[in-house]
């Protein structure tokens, strides 16, 4: 074997973990809509600008989150049943099933408590995939937040400058 080549089955085995990764940080940028989406009335263009673009964006997220997960699952369920890290994985896929169950209700079920549970799901998923998925899950978290951050300080910035 030459220096360097890795063989096939590991390559497809380091893909379905990187899907598992992809979903972590799109799931992030599902989840900064919590914050973002009182940007949608801001007095700052650029805060207004930023919240439509996520609202946009959480749904093909989201729905691309489930994507990812399905498929890390099933490999890892046929390949790795064995492995630590199944049981908070499963309990991260439960999880996630049902804010899409949630999520998916929301248009056709108005009313306050479909986008309240939506919403505290997502939030609970957050330690349950810090278990699952470690040090991704906290750089995730660190970008939402400073991206957070910059918005409030823009928000901030343009009630100054109206004001």
């Amino acid at each position: 074997m030459e220096r360097g080549v890795v063989k096939l089955p590991v390559r497809i085995g380091i893909l379905f973990n990187d899907f598992g990764t992809y979903a972590v940080y799109l799931g992030a940028v599902c989840i900064s809509l919590l914050w973002l989406k009182r940007g949608l009335k801001s007095q700052s263009k650029i805060v207004r600008r930023i919240g439509k673009w996520v609202l946009k964006l959480h749904e093909f997220s989201g729905w691309a989150v489930v994507v990812l997960i399905v498929a890390h699952s099933i490999y890892f369920l046929i390949k790795e049943i064995h492995v630590q890290y199944i049981y908070s994985g499963a309990a991260s896929l439960i999880i996630l099933l049902t804010i899409v169950g949630y999520g998916s209700l929301i248009r056709k079920v108005r009313n306050i408590w479909m986008r309240a549970i939506h919403r505290y799901l997502a939030i609970v998923w957050i330690p349950v995939l810090w278990i699952h998925a470690g040090k991704d899950v906290i750089f995730a978290a660190v970008a939402t937040f400073a991206v957070v951050l910059l918005v409030n300080m823009l928000e901030k910035a343009s009630v100054r400058s109206n004001g």
